[in-house]
């Protein structure tokens, strides 16, 4: 018996040191892991920055700094009027090197079309299931506005074309996000955000353009991982950055989206106590402008600052202000600013003021600005009286 009893200890040990053996391996995960972050790249020319950021994802990526998460990047170029694109996936191997490990490549594309993102996330989300999801979207972005009156479109450029925001938000409908984080210009619109606030409990946008390095992913990647996603880390190590860098232009800010209806409502009272020929009327000048593209015929404008101008003028008053102030401050969480932004692609703009969202007010000179942006846009649905949408 005491043979028999010492062989079976040493099989047990056997079994349990085999078994601890395999807990260290790459993908043997004993839990579900805790985020999948989707990285969904539209090159178009921003191509030999996008490469850098994903050498730079690569340099930190291992899984201690990724949390044991899962880190899979799509990444798209556009060439003759065709797109293809690649899925893979940033992990650690066994040898502990950071490695690309393909998924499945893609021929004859559009990764602007919204049928075909909502497939990425769709196979994304299935094939690395987690507990929670998040996005990062980097391509040339324009907010909600125009080039032209021909081309009333905002997110991604691939030959040319972009994706209308309200087509971003029908790619993205029917999944939950923990958090998007846009690495493209100017998608900080209250409009952008008001559009996508049902597929994210939070977004992470800068109002005004982003140099073309991008974000600073060997800094900010791991915040992306945490438990909670870190975004106000994440705000707060882009702010650091480019205050050192060589053109030291940007802002970001961290939106709480389940807190925007509230601000939709005080807005919508705000306009509607105004009326449409005091709100055509208001000066403009002087007030805080976050973005302007080199195309377009009108600039976007710190959202705080329109409705301070609006109170000064008497078109709304210091009551609403107020109510105004305590609803943005709950939709946004953080926002950092540098001294100057960029507008219209080269030009430095002082920033005085910066409250996290920018805003388009309507123009009694843009009429069809004014009908697309009220015909298209939730945010234009539940803010403006119906009799201006006549």
């Amino acid at each position: 018996m005491k043979q028999i009893y010492h062989i079976l200890s040493l099989l047990a040990f056997l079994l349990l040191a085999f078994s601890c053996c395999n807990i260290g391996d790459e993908d043997e995960y004993t839990v579900t892991p805790p985020r999948t972050l989707l990285v969904y790249m539209v090159s178009s020319n921003l191509g030999g920055s996008m490469q850098t950021n994903i050498e730079h994802m690569k340099s930190v990526a291992t899984r201690k700094n990724l949390n044991d998460g899962n880190l899979v990047v799509f990444y798209s170029t556009a060439k003759d009027g065709t797109a293809s694109g690649r899925l893979f996936r940033i992990k650690e191997d066994r040898n502990g090197q950071v490695v690309e490990e393909e998924i499945r490549t893609y021929n004859e594309i559009s990764a602007i079309s919204p049928d075909f993102m909502h497939s990425v996330v769709e196979d994304v989300m299935r094939d690395f299931p987690a507990k929670s999801y998040g996005m990062i979207l980097s391509s040339h972005g324009t907010s909600w506005m125009p080039t032209d009156y021909k081309d009333l479109r905002s997110f991604g450029e691939e030959n040319g074309q972009r994706m209308e925001i309200y087509d971003l938000a029908r790619a993205l409908r029917g999944f939950q996000f923990d958090f998007l984080s846009f690495d493209a210009c100017s998608m900080g619109g209250v409009e952008c955000v008001y559009e996508l606030k049902d597929v994210a409990d939070y977004i992470l946008a800068s109002a005004s353009e982003i140099i073309s390095y991008g974000f600073p992913y060997k800094e900010v990647l791991p915040y992306y991982f945490t438990d909670e996603a870190d975004l106000a880390a994440i705000a707060k190590g882009f702010y650091d950055f480019y205050t050192t860098y060589t053109y030291p232009y940007g802002n970001m800010a961290v939106i709480k989206t389940a807190a925007l209806d509230d601000l939709a409502e005080v807005m919508a009272e705000i306009i509607a106590a105004a009326g449409e020929e005091a709100l055509y009327g208001l000066s403009l000048q002087g007030v805080q402008v976050l973005s302007r593209f080199s195309s377009a015929l009108t600039s976007l404008y710190d959202i705080e600052d329109l409705v301070a101008r609006m109170v000064n003028e008497g078109l709304a008053t210091e009551e609403q202000k107020t109510r105004f102030d305590a609803a943005l401050a709950e939709v946004v969480q953080t926002k950092y600013c540098t001294e100057q932004v960029i507008i219209q692609g080269q030009s430095r703009l002082p920033v005085r003021t910066f409250s996290g969202l920018s805003i388009y007010p309507l123009r009694e000179s843009l009429p069809q600005h004014n009908a697309w942006y009220l015909e298209n846009l939730a945010w234009a649905k539940r803010v403006y009286p119906a009799q201006l949408d006549n």
